[in-house]
């Protein structure tokens, strides 16, 4: 979160959903995008070397069907973890299951 100037950390564990399931939540996601945001995940693998001729489309319709790298990971949390870099030194805090969830403060 950029201009809050705040970090999330998330851990946990990744909550597998039958193939029914799974494909009925990345259908529901996959149509709450805008045509803008679907364009994403059209782009040409990040971190590959750039090849000026592929296209980067800028929005996809919503008719089109959903590219296999579109994912919807749900996660069992265990631990969360702020940073807000606003103030010195750094706020940092943390909240994890097996504490009840309490508040813990810790050093930046």
């Amino acid at each position: 979160m950029t201009k809050a100037r705040c970090q999330f950390r998330l851990r946990g564990f990744r909550i597998e959903l039958n193939a029914e399931l799974n494909q009925k939540t990345r259908e529901m996601h996959w149509q709450k995008l805008k045509p803008e945001a679907r364009a994403l995940w059209a782009w040409p693998p990040p971190g590959e070397e750039f090849d000026t001729t592929v296209s980067f489309p800028k929005e996809i319709a919503d008719n089109c069907p959903i590219p296999n790298c579109f994912e919807v990971i749900r996660i069992g949390l265990t631990e969360v973890e702020m940073l807000q870099l606003g103030e010195n030194p750094h706020n940092r805090m943390r909240w994890r299951e097996k504490q009840n969830w309490a508040e813990e403060k810790l050093n930046p």
